[in-house]
């Protein structure tokens, strides 16, 4: 599909003002079937290179007065109307190199206009409601300023596979459900429109205006998103597995209950952003911003989370089971029941964090920062913490069993209590 809404009056006017032409002439009597129509004159009209086939279900009513004078290729089946002319059944036409100057059409309704090939290289449609058409295999060559009423309504009810929608102002227009399948939506305008259920498989939107975008339950598998911004956007349920955000902007995004699984998300800005139930698993965090994020009950096992920042995270009963948080920052952040499973945490600050009733059996905190931490009820089973900063008043809340200590010696204080468990 090329272009569509900056070059539309030259072309779909082809068929659209072919129709006025017979209407307006009051006193001409009904056109039978199969009637070529020879030599007619479009006063105040411009159409170019229109082509149409197997259109039908035309409805119009205009009151421009013109002379027939164009050539029909095909069978026509025309039949008046009180208000208009009704055109059915019309097959294999073609318009061709037609000028018609200064036509001034204010306002024309085509309801469940049927379209199936269409090409519009040139044409503007100012003011025209399309509702109800389907326009499946249309080429046009630009679609921008979508936003008004009637237009918003065209776009609603059509059909976009493989649409050419780059650069196209789409700002706050609902295409919930609709199929944008291998549409070009570079560098568009989809700020605040809801996109909710859309189908966007094989869709470009590099360079594409997202923030605040609708995209709820939407496919968005191994799409590709890098240094995006998707700031506020309404992601939650969408299938993000193995998608590139490396770099992007999902500031105070919703991602909650989201499919991230082995998405590229490193040196991503997911500041304050929601991603409770997210499955983050395997995923690639490295130098992520998270902090304040919500990351309740979230599957993170077996992420690299090395370098990423993640102060005052909530991250209460989050899987990080063989996660790798080397070098991550975990200052205050909330770690509350989380399962850290043969986690990797070297060098990891967790100042202040709380981890109680943590599962940290088997964990690696080789020279981790761990002041102030609350471990009370925490499970250091098998957890290495050569070199770690922890206090003793800190351990002594812990339930230690063949625990590497910081200064290596290795404790076994509740072993008995490990095994009875």
């Amino acid at each position: 599909m090329k272009h569509f809404i900056s070059k539309i009056t030259k072309s779909l006017l082809t068929v659209l003002l072919v129709v006025p032409a017979l209407s307006a002439c009051k006193n001409m009597p009904p056109i039978e079937q199969t009637s070529p129509l020879l030599g007619a004159y479009l006063q105040g009209s411009n159409i170019l290179e229109g082509d149409f086939l197997e259109s039908d279900s035309f409805k119009f009513n205009l009151s421009k007065t013109f002379q027939p004078q164009i050539e029909f290729i095909g069978q026509l089946d025309f039949q008046w109307v009180e208000e208009g002319v009704q055109w059915t059944q019309t097959t294999a036409i073609d318009l061709f190199d037609f000028e018609m100057p200064d036509v001034d059409i204010p306002e024309l309704s085509i309801p469940d206009v049927a379209l199936p090939t269409i090409s519009l290289p040139e044409v503007s449609l100012p003011d025209v409601s399309l509702i109800g058409s389907i326009l499946p295999m249309t080429e046009s060559e630009e679609v921008k300023e979508l936003q008004s009423n009637k237009n918003e309504s065209f776009l609603a009810k059509k059909n976009l596979v493989k649409a050419n929608l780059m650069d196209a102002d789409l700002s706050k227009i609902d295409l919930s459900g609709k199929d944008l399948s291998s549409a070009d939506l570079r560098g568009s305008d989809l700020s605040h429109a809801d996109l909710t259920g859309v189908n966007l498989t094989g869709a470009h939107l590099w360079q594409a205006k997202l923030r605040k975008v609708a995209l709820r339950d939407t496919d968005l598998s191994g799409m590709d998103f890098s240094e995006m911004d998707l700031s506020g956007a309404d992601l939650r349920g969408v299938n993000l597995s193995g998608a590139n955000l490396w770099g992007a902007k999902l500031y105070r995004t919703n991602l909650s209950g989201a499919n991230l699984r082995g998405a590229r998300l490193s040196n991503a800005d997911l500041t304050q952003s929601e991603l409770s139930g997210a499955n983050l698993s395997n995923a690639e965090l490295y130098n992520t911003q998270l902090m304040g994020a919500n990351l309740i009950g979230a599957n993170l096992s077996g992420a690299d989370l090395q370098k990423a920042q993640l102060t005052h995270t909530n991250l209460h009963k989050a899987n990080l089971t063989s996660a790798w948080l080397a070098g991550a920052n975990l200052q205050k952040a909330n770690l509350q029941k989380a399962n850290l499973f043969r986690s990797t945490l070297h060098g990891a600050n967790l100042q202040d964090a709380d981890l109680s009733a943590a599962n940290l059996m088997e964990a690696s905190l080789i020279k981790a920062n761990l002041r102030d931490v609350d471990l009370q009820d925490a499970d250091l089973n098998k957890t290495i913490l050569f070199k770690a900063s922890v206090s003793k008043s800190a351990l002594i809340e812990a339930q230690l069993c063949l625990t590497s200590l910081p200064d290596y010696t290795m404790h076994n204080r509740d072993c008995e209590q490990t095994r009875s468990i």
